[in-house]
């Protein structure tokens, strides 16, 4: 997914945060676990209806794709 976003690495959550808010980035994907916390923080973000898929070996893992409201 990061290659589709045309991103090589990982970001940490406050440089994702402070790129998103100075609309640097229309999408990011986000670990579930991580979600509610960043949400808060994000400026005209909703979740997209993709998700990963849920895993039954932790289903702790998973990921949401965050895109920018119109």
């Amino acid at each position: 997914m990061l290659l589709y976003l045309q991103k090589p690495h990982f970001i940490k959550p406050d440089e994702a945060v402070q790129e998103w808010n100075g609309e640097a980035l229309d999408a990011l994907v986000v670990p579930k676990n991580k979600i509610s916390e960043l949400m808060g923080e994000l400026k005209n973000a909703s979740i997209a209806p993709l998700r990963s898929v849920d895993r039954k070996t932790d289903p702790q893992i998973g990921y949401f794709l965050v895109t920018r409201r119109s």
